[in-house]
């Protein structure tokens, strides 16, 4: 285990720092993973954090009690608070759909009253000035920190410093007392040390200057001392440095590391990081002790100081040339597909692939189906360089009809084409997206029990429309999507273009709901309504159709194709069922997904990891009708389970694998379905 691991490697350092006498605080969370950019008023102490299981997070504890949750925030966000003025935010946001920025927000201390500052501004953090009637921001361009001074709406007021190449800040503090602030800032010649910054004179002036890492500098409510996070020893440590004297004292003495600290109220608090993540913790009683300092020369100022440039290599004289995508969009995986049941044995392979700039973007599986004797597979190509993104599809699948002895009587080969626009609107949690495509689809019987007249071939050209609203989230603890919906609205009409034998109109609506329920716990929910007009094609419902699997995540989070789509899963029943083929139809699928054993092993060779196992229990009820004036005749539920699996292969590509029980409650058309697939249902 983890203790038997750390003694093993690092057994005398253990030693050595429980020798001196441990002064660790007492753990105020149990977020674990990540947790990071601390800030207190009085008796309250902030900070953000990410379980890995629900979305990153606004924390707060007060009075040192455990710490609970004031709002969502977006992944890596940074904090700063002002008594009068609340918690000022920086984090990362879209911009113009395709652009990832940080910006300034701005939040009251009981988590409402949220508002944005800026929009697309490149601001990483941001503090407030002593009288929070100015903010000042670390503005990051090509590479390049600046200093902006901003109102406190968070309008620009003057550029004060600009940085040049290999100079970066990492982390601020304003003083409580005089217009300076506190830096951990990395300089080519000097690495990682503290500075301090003077407004007035624009200037910054050394405060340490060593090969040590130092960072997550703040002032002391007197504004005489700073704390901040250093690994003196290798181990991160907490240390309070005297402005005046330059007196430098330990305040921890850990064993996993502490970082980001703020005093307040006596009381130390801090980030620690041990065998159970990372967590907020308070030292009611300090260290505070002496340890040497390095002189540094007070008047040791950089507002001029030329940067330090390294002849050690030549610089790049190479002429530049045009981004071509064709070096990096080759397939970097192959992955087994299938999808195995009492009517289909459908075994393959898939992958998918995208340039360095995600221009181009492909998915792909082509599979051979034993039970019918048929080749099945499908293409998407998607072209995301410009506003909106452009799709191309292309695939064939079977259509499937059984008697009422349970046999099948006919194959039916179905090939599609697909022209796709998709304009995208983007945020960092959600997308609301237009899809207008046309379409062709050719269908012709394969094959045909002799008790059976064929079908003639058909024809179906359409042209559709779709709106997509996703917010729904995956975390990287989560058995599958955890919270939010997917909705979905489908209008296709055969009559618009082409020669279809089929001239009629499609509509689709679909809500897709998840809701976390504590830890890793989901209950998903799923409502389909369809509808056709004149001689539109005809709604199926049965087998295990309908998989989002075969998309990889970076497709099927935001532009997976949503048109040509009327068949539907109602598991416990075959497709191809006559009592499940209709012009109209209704679906619900209710599921409870829960964790059962996470077991995180992996091998390095061959590149292979297993994940978690995972269940759920599902119930399935749908129906189909002609008339659309009416409604199903008969309702048909279905019930079950799935045990489920996550692999980790070739390091960073999830693979879900689904073994699956299903038991029909109909009399007459009702079935136990064994079922083995690659994916969840939805």
């Amino acid at each position: 285990n983890f203790t038997t691991y750390l003694n093993k490697k690092h057994g005398k350092k253990i030693d050595e720092i429980k020798g001196a006498g441990l002064v660790e605080g007492k753990a105020l969370s149990e977020d674990g993973y990540i947790a990071e950019s601390v800030a207190a008023l009085d008796d309250q102490v902030f900070y953000t954090a990410f379980n890995f299981r629900s979305h990153p997070a606004l924390m707060v504890s007060k009075a040192g009690a455990p710490a609970r949750k004031l709002r969502d925030l977006n992944f890596g966000a940074r904090i700063e608070a002002h008594k009068q003025k609340g918690l000022l935010i920086t984090q990362a946001e879209t911009c113009r759909n395709a652009r990832y920025y940080f910006d300034i927000y701005r939040v009251d201390t009981d988590g409402s009253n949220y508002e944005r500052l800026t929009h697309c501004a490149r601001y990483r953090q941001a503090v407030w000035s002593n009288k929070g009637d100015r903010i000042v921001a670390v503005h990051n361009e090509a590479g390049i920190n600046s200093l902006h001074l901003l109102d406190d709406q968070g309008n620009l007021i003057e550029k004060l410093w600009s940085g040049k190449n290999n100079e970066q800040i990492s982390r601020m503090s304003y003083s409580p007392k005089e217009d300076k602030l506190i830096a951990s800032i990395w300089r080519k010649d000097s690495r990682w040390n503290l500075e301090e910054f003077d407004l007035h004179s624009k200037s910054w002036r050394k405060l340490t200057s060593d090969r040590i890492i130092q960072n997550h500098p703040a002032y002391t409510e007197d504004g005489e001392h700073i704390v901040y996070t250093a690994d003196d020893d290798g181990v991160y440590n907490i240390y309070k440095l005297n402005l005046k004297n330059a007196e430098h004292t330990r305040l921890s003495n850990v064993l996993g590391g502490a970082f980001y600290p703020v005093l307040a109220k006596n009381s130390l608090y801090y980030i620690g990081y041990s065998q159970n993540g990372a967590n907020l913790y308070q030292i009611q009683e300090p260290l505070n002790k002496p340890v040497p300092q390095v002189a540094v020369a007070q008047s040791e100022q950089t507002a001029a100081k030329p940067a330090v440039v390294s002849q050690s290599m030549p610089a790049d004289t190479s002429p530049a040339e045009d981004y071509s995508p064709w070096s990096t969009i080759g397939a970097t995986y192959w992955l087994p597909y299938l999808q195995i049941n009492d009517q289909r044995t459908e075994l393959g392979i898939q992958t998918s692939g995208t340039d360095a700039l995600d221009r181009h973007l492909y998915t792909t599986f082509i599979a051979y189906d034993f039970e019918n004797e048929i080749a099945v597979g499908r293409f998407d190509y998607f072209y995301d360089r410009f506003w909106p993104v452009f799709h191309l599809g292309f695939g064939r699948e079977t259509d499937l009809y059984v008697n009422s002895d349970d046999e099948t009587i006919r194959v039916r080969d179905d090939k599609q084409l697909l022209l796709e626009t998709i304009i995208p609107f983007t945020s960092s949690d959600s997308s609301f997206l237009i899809h207008l495509g046309v379409a062709t689809e050719r269908q012709k019987d394969v094959w045909t029990a002799s008790t059976v007249t064929p079908f003639a071939d058909t024809r179906n050209d359409f042209a559709g429309i779709g709106l997509r609203y996703v917010n729904a989230l995956t975390y990287p603890l989560s058995v599958s999507r955890s919270e939010g919906r997917d909705i979905r609205l489908v209008y296709e009409d055969s009559d618009a273009i082409g020669n279809s034998d089929h001239k009629g109109q499609i509509t689709v609506g679909e809500w897709r709901e998840f809701f976390h329920i504590g830890r890793e716990h989901v209950f998903a929910l799923r409502l389909v309504e369809g509808q056709g007009r004149n001689n539109a094609p005809r709604f199926r419902l049965g087998g295990i159709q309908d998989n989002d699997a075969l998309y990889p995540p970076l497709i099927s989070g935001d532009i997976a194709p949503i048109f040509d789509n009327n068949e539907f899963t109602l598991r416990g029943y075959d497709e191809g069922r006559a009592q499940l083929i209709g012009q109209n139809m209704r679906l619900a699928s209710a599921e409870y997904r829960f964790p059962l054993w996470r077991i995180e092993r992996g091998w390095m060779s061959p590149p292979l990891g297993i994940n978690q196992l995972h269940g759920t229990v599902f119930y399935d009820v749908g129906g189909v009708w002609d008339d659309p004036e009416s409604k199903p005749a008969d309702y048909y539920a279905g019930a079950g389970f799935e045990i489920n699996t996550d692999l980790d292969i070739f390091y960073n590509f999830r693979l879900g694998l689904s073994f699956g029980y299903a038991h029909g409650f109909d009399d007459v058309i009702g079935e136990d379905k064994v079922y083995l697939r690659i994916g969840s249902q939805f």
